[in-house]
């Protein structure tokens, strides 16, 4: 039997009276069996509950979105170059990682070994891998349309591996983007961009004295790279202009999943006490190009568009290593068997950030016969420590060398690697920083606006100035326009609530609970389900504490008139802590489990998630008997 809309606001009343209460708020779940099926209420799921009121929005009629319109220069324009990758025996080769070593190879180590530093470094930021393929902003020496195909390596690896340039395809913008540029027969048109090198100027003064000093050359039209560009495929116009997007960002913010994070800004917070929650708080950057099409528009015409937001990197500051000696000192506290076992069942399956690069990976095995020092790993046929290849090859100096355990991950294709416990942390938040979230990791709209001026920066000439004169963005030919889109919006007005005849007037919309509390279900009570309930309470509690608990409930719940009501039979159960938690809870479930059974469960969990969860769903799944 599924719960209802009665039942559901039956729940919700219990759980209201429980959060209310200051003794109560260490209950970690109220399990009901209707018919063998469970259903789990959470404390903290209902503790929120907004005080005051916003501002007054009834007038507003347009919002001010977070797309920022762009545009491509005249003369924009890149080059595909698809790439053949194979082993000594002719087949392909699908790593992505053996790919790269094999594209660096073949392009800076032969092709274009005999470039300058400097013309090599511009090169390099306008050329960007992707796996079968590269892209160019800029036509690459050697590679033109009538050498390829072209092989570039044969053999000449250690292990014999190939490499070789098929193709090479010249795009300009999609005609479905709305940038017409119409050239006459004996007309020039330039870009305020230089064609030999990743600058762009804001006006043509800056760009002609940049020529004249160094002899480079505008980029303008006709092309004359001797291949005549085609328009892109809206796809892999998109896919290039945000591979540009991704390396300018990347210059001078460090890339953590999907958003660019500056990590050297960061806050701690401090609870009330002015205790530190144990975690740092992120600025991280959202940006990724698209096209849309405003009603403005021509339908079959789109602009591009760049979607920027600003959201929050949670980190933990506490490491695993931390976590599991619980302010013990690591070099002198050593772990018993019934201690390992237990970090064992905490961590094994979780997953884990490892702090070096924010990378998740998912942990197979805490080792606490290993350290960093004494686990060797086998580096070019060598046999060296853990902490030798951190300190060596990732620069990174540990600081308990010594100290088990190892942590065993998940890694690419399945294959496990070993990382010391110190350089990773949980990536699960405790309640206390969950409830936190709002207030410490939210910004106000002044902030996100400023973000997004942020990020424009780095698609304005002259605005960037981390590398050449100006971004790398608008050296590739994309460029900033200065609107942002609007949004129609239309404000709904506060809904009725209503329930058993009580109705919440607008003014407490934002507080309506306490308004609720009078309603009436006026159910027959004789027609009512009665439901059997059992009491997991912690021995410390005790049951004289759990019986008056338990009496209040009833009171309460009775008093609604719901279609369900306590007055079945009562049952107390003693519990501990873990082992003694959940293992009880699995007994008890596991036997003859009566009709209607309505379980509320008083002993808090050590960990973020009650160990008795799984144990209960598992239960769930199992064939029984319901007497």
């Amino acid at each position: 039997m599924v719960v209802g809309v009665e039942d559901g606001k039956f729940g919700f009343y219990i759980m209201r009276f429980l959060v209310s209460q200051c003794m109560y708020r260490n209950i970690v779940f109220l399990t009901c069996f209707f018919s063998a099926l469970c259903v789990y209420y959470y404390a903290d799921k209902y503790s929120g509950g907004g005080r005051g009121r916003g501002p007054d929005l009834s007038g507003v009629t347009s919002l001010l979105s977070n797309i920022v319109l762009s545009s491509v220069t005249p003369n924009f324009s890149f080059y595909l170059y698809s790439i053949q990758c194979c082993d000594h025996k002719g087949h392909s080769i699908d790593s992505l990682t053996r790919r790269g070593a094999l594209f660096n190879q073949a392009i800076w180590g032969t092709l274009l070994k005999d470039l300058g530093k400097n013309e090599r470094a511009d090169l390099e930021r306008v050329v960007f891998f992707n796996g079968s393929f590269f892209y160019s902003a800029r036509p690459i020496q050697g590679l033109e349309f009538n050498q390829l195909p072209k092989q570039l390596l044969k053999g000449e690896t250690s292990d014999g591996d190939s490499f070789a340039i098929q193709r090479v395809f010249h795009y300009k913008a999609p005609k479905v983007l709305s940038t017409p540029v119409t050239v006459g027969k004996d007309e020039v048109v330039l870009d305020y961009r230089c064609k030999d090198c990743v600058k762009a100027f804001p006006d043509i003064r800056a760009l002609l004295q940049h020529c004249g000093e160094t002899g480079h050359s505008p980029a303008f039209s006709p092309d004359d790279a001797g291949l005549g560009a085609k328009e892109a495929e809206p796809q892999v116009f998109l896919s290039y202009v945000n591979c540009v997007l991704s390396r300018a960002l990347g210059e001078r913010l460090a890339k953590w999943g999907r958003n660019y994070v500056d990590p050297s800004k960061c806050t701690e917070p401090q609870d009330r006490y002015g205790k530190s929650l144990g975690v740092k708080i992120y600025e991280a950057y959202y940006a990724e190009f698209g096209l849309v099409r405003p009603k403005s528009t021509s339908p079959t015409s789109a602009h591009l568009a760049l979607t920027v937001d600003l959201c929050a990197k949670v980190l933990r500051s506490e490491s695993l290593l931390e976590q599991l000696y619980e302010g013990s000192d690591p070099k002198t506290y050593k772990f018993t068997r019934q201690d390992e076992e237990r970090a064992k069942r905490r961590w094994n399956g979780t997953q884990v950030i490892y702090k070096a690069d924010k990378k998740v990976y998912s942990v197979v095995a805490l080792h606490f016969d290993k350290s960093p020092a004494s686990f060797p790993v086998n580096i070019n046929g060598k046999d060296i420590s853990h902490a030798d290849y951190f300190k060596i090859r990732k620069k990174i100096l540990l600081k308990y060398p010594n100290v088990q355990p190892m942590v065993e991950c998940l890694g690419r294709r399945k294959n496990t690697i070993f990382l010391p416990a110190e350089l990773v942390c949980g990536d699960e938040l405790d309640r206390k920083v969950r409830e936190s979230l709002p207030m410490i990791a939210s910004f106000t709209p002044e902030r996100r606006n400023q973000a997004i001026e942020e990020i424009k920066n780095f698609l304005k000439p002259g605005a960037q100035k981390t590398k050449g004169a100006a971004g790398l963005l608008p050296a590739c030919g994309i460029v900033l326009k200065e609107d942002r889109l609007h949004a129609k919006a239309y404000v709904l007005p506060v809904p009725i609530l209503l329930a058993a005849g009580v109705k919440v007037p607008p003014r407490q919309a934002e507080n309506w609970a306490p308004v609720l509390s009078s309603a009436k279900f006026n159910m027959d009570q004789s027609r009512s389900i009665r439901l059997n309930i059992v009491v997991f309470y912690s021995k410390k509690i005790q049951l004289r504490g759990a019986r008056s608990v338990y009496n209040t409930i009833e009171k309460l719940v009775n008093g609604f008139q719901a279609s369900y009501a306590f007055g079945g039979s009562v049952e107390f159960i003693e519990t501990d802590e873990n082992e003694r938690h959940w293992g009880i809870v699995e007994k008890y479930l596991s036997g003859h489990v009566k009709e209607n059974l309505f379980v509320i469960d008083f002993t808090k969990p050590r960990g973020t998630s009650c160990t008795a969860y799984p144990v209960v769903k598992q239960v769930r799944t199992e064939p029984r008997k319901i007497v």
